[in-house]
């Protein structure tokens, strides 16, 4: 599978990545077996890049996961993230550091290749204020002198980090660029899908959804790889046939290609210039099959890339 290095972090991750959110269940569910046999073909097959995080059932998709290398022999590329909460702001910097030595140890390695952080990033927040998993975060709470940065530069001069990132999905535009032209972060989680592309293109007047303001591009200029997330619409692109106009326009083009909606939708990110590696939760070996026999068609034309953006904001 092709390998794409993760912005000029020397990181090389495949252009899929197995995503152990619990969206899936496959990582935070009690089938062992299943878990087994699903992770040893996605290794066979070239998806040697796993995603995981604390906030995963809260430990527990980072558990199974340790659980699973242990017991196939495996050593895949491993990306992982901290989620503080409000109490943790008196002292980001000591709670980042001790929430890593809990990732490790529920994963049983000594070090990983990507830490992200899993809060949002804003201008401005208020005292205890919660977005989606944990506490949002301010830019002094990341770059201050206590602040997440710190701790993150020291875990890369340990080298036990070789980069790091942020989930820039949900977070305040203004901020999510100003981190990104920082120097610190060498990644990001962003969501880009066909259901709304709107991190990788120009959203028409009115778009209805959320606009993500071509954050893929001030990525790129900053030399910050991405990790796409949300590929497949939070599974909506890969439900069954829906009186949605919009859906339908782009399932037309899956059929007129003599592919599949899930095989389109995987095509369109890894496509992408700017993206590094398309993130699937992947539930079941059919799954890692569905995914290989999408990357081995190749990449779309500027001319079908246009086609599938076009049906996707009309």
């Amino acid at each position: 599978m092709e390998q794409r290095e993760l912005g000029n972090s020397g990181v090389e991750l495949p252009i899929v990545g197995f995503g152990c959110g619990p969206n899936a269940q496959l990582m935070v569910g009690d089938d062992e077996e299943l878990r087994l046999e699903t992770i040893q073909l996605a290794m066979d097959s070239g998806i040697t890049y796993f995603d995981t995080a604390y906030a995963y059932g809260w430990g527990i998709s980072e558990t199974n996961l340790g659980r699973a290398l242990k017991e196939l022999g495996i050593h895949p590329s491993i990306s992982t993230k901290f989620c503080l909460q409000p109490e943790d702001l008196k002292d980001p910097r000591s709670a980042v550091l001790k929430g890593f030595e809990e990732n490790l140890e529920r994963l049983g390695v000594e070090s990983v290749d990507v830490l992200l952080s899993h809060n949002r990033i804003a201008l401005h927040h208020e005292d205890g204020e919660i977005l989606n998993v944990g506490a949002l975060l301010d830019l002094n709470d990341v770059f201050g002198k206590n602040g997440v940065a710190v701790a993150l530069q020291e875990l890369m001069e340990a080298k036990v980090i070789r980069t790091t990132g942020f989930t820039s999905y949900g977070g305040d535009p203004a901020a999510v660029s100003e981190a990104l032209g920082s120097g610190v972060f060498g990644s990001i989680n962003a969501s880009f899908s066909l259901l709304n592309p709107s991190a990788g293109v120009t959203v028409p007047e009115g778009y209805e959804d959320k606009d993500f303001k071509k954050v893929i591009s001030t990525a790129q200029e900053n030399n910050v790889g991405v990790m796409a997330i949300q590929v497949l619409g939070r599974g909506i692109l890969a439900a069954d046939p829906t009186d949605d106009a919009r859906i339908n326009r782009l399932r037309a083009f899956a059929a007129a290609h003599d592919e599949s909606m899930v095989s389109t939708a995987i095509r369109y990110v890894t496509t992408k210039p700017g993206v590094t590696t398309a993130i699937l939760g992947l539930s079941q070996p059919q799954h890692v099959q569905d995914a290989v026999d999408a990357i081995a068609r190749g990449h779309y034309s500027d001319a079908e890339m246009d086609e599938l953006e076009a049906a996707a904001l009309s």
